[in-house]
C-alpha cells in the first residue's frame, strides 16, 4: 500500500490473499479501518486471521497478534 493510497486499494489487495472477505469487511468497517489504515508493504503470515489482517493494517505493527489463542 503506497502513502496516500485508497482504503478500495487496500480491499481490492486483500481480496486474493484472505479467505472470508465478507467477514473481513463486516470487521473492517466495525473499526474503522477506512479510516484509520496505515499504508504500507504489508506481507501476510499463513493462517492469519482477519482480526489480525485488520489489525496490522491499521497499526502498521508487523508482528500484529490480536486474536491469537494462545
Amino acid at each position: 500500500m503506497r502513502s496516500g493510497s485508497e482504503y478500495r486499494t487496500l480491499e481490492d489487495s486483500l481480496d486474493a490473499a484472505i479467505a472470508h472477505t465478507a467477514f473481513f469487511r463486516f470487521y473492517a468497517c466495525h473499526i474503522e479501518l477506512d479510516r484509520s489504515f496505515k499504508p504500507g508493504h504489508y506481507v501476510l503470515e499463513p493462517g492469519m486471521n482477519v482480526v489480525q489482517v485488520g489489525t496490522y493494517a491499521q497499526t502498521g505493527i508487523a508482528d500484529a497478534r490480536a486474536g491469537d489463542d494462545q
